[in-house]
């Protein structure tokens, strides 16, 4: 976006510096919350999950109290994989929608989406689809 302002390749409007802004709002406050607490809450349904979790930290951190580091981080393999399925199970956006801004050939159905068409994709029920993902639920 500033590179196209800087280049006056593109003139940004008013309207799409705020939709950039709410963008940037809800992605890094409302999502965060939501994919928090669904892991939060699958490792309380879960518990022996939660146990092998609570493992793998007592063995970065044992009985310290001290706050984590980048390369504890780089430790949290089973806690990781945990937050990458809760993410996979439960998106914190289940469906993105975007306008064509062109015409978009489809090619295994010879068909085109005409621009100004609104594509959805519903991440939610890609997710859980057998044809890519092995035990979807």
């Amino acid at each position: 976006m500033i590179e196209s302002a800087q280049n006056g390749t593109h003139n940004i409007t008013d309207h799409e510096i705020k939709e950039e802004v709410d963008t940037i709002m809800f992605e890094g406050h409302d999502t965060t919350a939501a994919g928090s607490s669904f892991v939060l809450c699958l490792l309380g349904v879960h518990q022996n999950i939660q146990s092998r979790v609570y493992d793998e930290l007592y063995e970065i951190f044992g009985d310290s109290d001290r706050p984590a580091t980048f390369n504890d981080t780089l430790h949290m393999k089973y806690l990781e994989r945990v937050i990458l399925e809760s993410l996979r199970m439960y998106p914190p956006v289940p469906i993105i929608a975007r306008k064509l801004t062109r015409d978009v050939k489809i090619v295994t159905k010879n068909y085109v989406l005409p621009a100004g068409s609104t594509v959805v994709v519903g991440t939610y029920k890609v997710h859980r689809n057998p044809k890519y993902y092995k035990d979807p639920e």
